[in-house]
C-alpha cells in the first residue's frame, strides 16, 4: 500500500445558543482533517470533535470544555479546550487515553483554530475517510 499524506486546518463557527450566552466563546465543534493519497486514490479523512456540556466549568479567570471525537465510542480522543476571560487567549490540548497530542495557543479565533487543526490526524485516530473529489 503507497500512502502519502497532506494537512489543512480548519476554523469553526462559533458555539450560539439561545439564552446561554456562557458558551458563546466557544466553537461549535472541531474538525481535524488530512489529506491522503492511497493506492493512487484521493482520499480525505475528518474527525469531528463535539461539544460534552457536562465538561463546562467556570471560574473568575478562566472557561473550559472538552471536546470528544464523535467517530470514537470509547471516547479516548478529546480536546480540551481552555478560554482565559482576561487575556482574551485560547489554549487547546488534544488527548488520547489522556496523553497528550497536540496543543494551541492564540488569542485570536481563526488563527487559533487554524493552529489547532493543523496538525491533522493522529496515527489511530478515529475518523471518517471519504474519497476526495477532482
Amino acid at each position: 500500500m503507497n500512502i502519502e499524506f497532506g494537512l489543512a486546518g480548519f476554523i469553526p463557527n462559533e458555539l450560539e445558543i439561545k439564552d446561554q450566552q456562557h458558551f458563546s466563546d466557544f466553537p461549535l465543534n472541531i474538525l481535524f482533517g488530512s489529506q491522503a493519497v492511497i493506492d493512487g486514490v484521493h482520499t480525505i479523512g475528518t474527525a469531528l470533535y463535539e461539544p460534552d456540556f457536562s465538561s463546562y466549568v467556570e471560574d473568575e479567570k478562566t472557561k473550559s470544555m472538552t471536546y470528544f471525537n464523535i467517530y470514537d465510542v470509547a471516547m479516548q480522543w478529546c480536546v480540551l479546550l481552555e478560554y482565559n476571560k482576561k487575556e482574551k487567549s485560547y489554549t487547546g490540548k488534544k488527548y488520547m487515553n489522556k496523553e497528550l497530542i497536540s496543543e494551541a495557543i492564540g488569542s485570536e479565533w481563526n488563527n487559533f483554530f487554524t493552529r489547532l487543526t493543523m496538525v491533522g490526524l493522529s496515527k489511530s485516530e478515529k475518523c471518517k475517510f471519504e474519497k476526495a473529489e477532482d
